[in-house]
């Protein structure tokens, strides 16, 4: 509840009628982002995810972690999957699906300027995979 020059307003109920239990980001349902028992935050991170399963039982790599999350000068980023190679390298993999326009731009420089901070503070290299 929060109080408003006088007036009380339930601002969740108020969100429930207007969006109707929607996700203001454009999201796939549940069911489509869910492997494994696991729900994704997207179509194009479970794709990925199942690609790593692959890629592990063929050989060409040891094993992935996923949602590993790492602090760069007090603010932590998660990166979708960190990944072991074969003769023992370590590197994350970063999903993002279909941005358009003024998003894309936004996310790409989010996404390199973590990137440099990661292989500043870390010494790993971190891939984006864009769906």
């Amino acid at each position: 509840m929060i109080v408003n020059q006088g007036t009380t307003v339930d601002w969740k109920a108020f969100l429930r009628k207007t969006r109707k239990g929607k996700s203001r980001f454009r999201r796939s349902p549940k069911e489509e982002r869910t492997c494994d028992e696991i729900i994704f935050d997207s179509k194009a991170e479970m794709r990925h995810y199942e690609e790593l399963k692959l890629r592990k039982l063929w050989g060409e790599i040891k094993d992935f972690e996923r949602q590993v999350p790492l602090d760069l000068a007090g603010v932590i980023w998660t990166v979708d999957f960190m990944v072991e190679g074969k003769e023992g390298s370590i590197w994350g993999e970063e999903v993002k699906g279909r941005y358009k326009g003024k998003f894309r731009q936004q996310a790409l420089r989010e996404f390199r300027r973590n990137q440099k901070q990661v292989k500043r503070l870390y010494g790993l290299e971190v891939k984006l995979f864009e769906r």
